[in-house]
């Protein structure tokens, strides 16, 4: 397993995992090293930033880390996606049967199952509509498209982006 999801240094299993970090719109140093445990227990990851937690003026101000909801959120979905749906997928495709997949089709399988998961989420979110469930999209989904799109409209949750 390790070696299917980390080692393998075939040129798809390494573009999923770059086109993952390409999409991360966190500081560099809060996406976690992708290793077998990280993957495994992506689920109860916790992706921390540091918030001075003082007033301005006071000299005691404190950098506390604090979890970042929404960039826990982001990373779980893109590890996940990454690695059990896209690297297991790719491989088995390629050493069962035998069908070798091109860097820009993995690249653009990947942008497929990461836009759907976006749109599910915006969808269950406008069934809802609460406010805080709103709030969370914004905050898991907002910083990513923002990277990629710039500045986006403050109704952007009920138009059509992708990543």
């Amino acid at each position: 397993m390790n070696h299917i999801l980390i080692k393998c240094e075939h040129p798809t299993r390494q573009s999923i995992w770059t086109v993952a970090w390409n999409v991360w719109p966190h500081r560099d140093n809060t996406w976690p090293e992708i290793t077998l445990r990280v993957i495994l227990g992506c689920g109860i990851l916790n992706i921390k930033t540091v918030q001075n937690t003082g007033h301005p003026g006071n000299r005691n101000t404190e950098n506390t880390p604090t979890i970042d909801t929404g960039a826990t959120c982001l990373a779980k979905i893109l590890i996940s996606e990454s690695a059990c749906n896209l690297v297991t997928t790719v491989r088995c495709e390629r050493v069962i049967q035998g069908k070798d997949h091109t860097l820009s089709e993995a690249e653009a399988t990947w942008h497929k199952v990461v836009n759907r998961r976006l749109t599910e989420d915006i969808i269950t979110v406008l069934q809802i509509q609460r406010r805080e469930n709103i709030k969370q999209i914004e905050n898991t989904w907002g910083k990513a498209l923002r990277k990629k799109h710039g500045e986006l409209p403050e109704d952007w949750i009920k138009q059509k982006f992708t990543l």
